[in-house]
């Protein structure tokens, strides 16, 4: 899923890696860049939040998060992607996020 900044870039929210994977990209560089990190920390308790058994994990390097399943893996698409309120919750938490960078972008 991608979306157009206001200067045309292209934001690419995710990217999958294989069939069952989903590695969120950018969001967190976007929100850095800001100085808005917590947009980043946001968008991921999000996810949390609806899906169930989901965690945010702490980076090796503590300066970044990851969603895992409850056994700690990479959060598969499927957890995603297979459930209609799921989808909609994540495309709102995804909504979500833009909107705060985009605002953050014009201060």
């Amino acid at each position: 899923m991608s979306n157009q900044s206001q200067y045309g870039e292209t934001l690419l929210l995710r990217n999958i890696q294989d069939a069952s994977s989903a590695q969120v990209l950018k969001h967190a560089i976007q929100a850095k860049n800001l100085n808005r990190i917590e947009v980043s920390k946001e968008y991921l308790n999000a996810i949390v939040a609806f899906v169930p058994g989901a965690q945010l994990k702490e980076t090796k390097s503590r300066t970044a998060w990851n969603v895992a399943d409850r056994d700690g893996h990479a959060l598969r698409i499927d957890a995603l992607l297979t459930d209609e309120t799921r989808r909609e919750a994540w495309v709102r938490a995804i909504a979500d996020l833009q909107q705060k960078i985009t605002e953050s972008s014009e201060d």
